[in-house]
């Protein structure tokens, strides 16, 4: 054919060579993005978790208008119960006595800044203390004597003692607001 030497020329010919493997390494700059947007979710929901517990832990605080409201209402309900009962014995006596010294005591530690300090009080310091808070002294030298006297009464021959400590939480409880 025209070449005469008869040597193939395709012999001269170089093998293909392919481009190295591309590496995982370095990664494309669109996997840096992912990788960041991750870690801040992940970020962002550990966060988001710990603020929604410390929010279930926190105490709820009422403002004392609040407290005194529902303080009333649940006065009204003690009052209501004891005006309404047919039989007013001893037992009836005693129960709503105790009712009306819970009641005080719930919203004593509630308006108190420091309720350890409430909590602990019992006797005639209770009733000290709630004489306090308004400058007056009918709670440990009169009606309110019936809140630590009623457990150890055999009975309540003048109904008036009720009526009458009725009447002083009341009040205490409107001065409180």
């Amino acid at each position: 054919m025209g070449n005469g030497s008869g040597a193939d020329p395709l012999a001269e010919l170089r093998d293909i060579h392919l481009p190295e493997a591309i590496g995982w390494w370095p990664v494309a700059p669109g996997w840096w993005l992912l990788l960041a947007l991750i870690i801040i979710f992940i970020a962002a929901l550990f966060y988001y978790l710990r603020w929604r517990k410390n929010q279930k832990n926190r105490p709820v605080v009422f403002s004392t208008q609040q407290v005194m409201q529902a303080a009333q209402l649940e006065f009204s309900a003690i009052e209501q119960v004891h005006t309404e009962a047919e039989n007013k014995s001893d037992d009836h006596m005693r129960l709503i006595v105790a009712d009306i010294s819970q009641l005080l005591r719930r919203s004593a530690v509630q308006l108190n800044h420091s309720p350890g300090a409430v909590a602990g009080l019992t006797g005639d310091a209770w009733l000290s203390w709630l004489d306090e808070r308004w400058d007056r002294d009918d709670f440990s030298q009169g009606a309110g004597r019936i809140l630590i006297d009623a457990p150890y009464r055999n009975d309540f021959s003048h109904a008036d003692d009720l009526d009458d400590l009725l009447s002083l939480c009341r009040a205490w409880l409107e001065q409180q607001s």
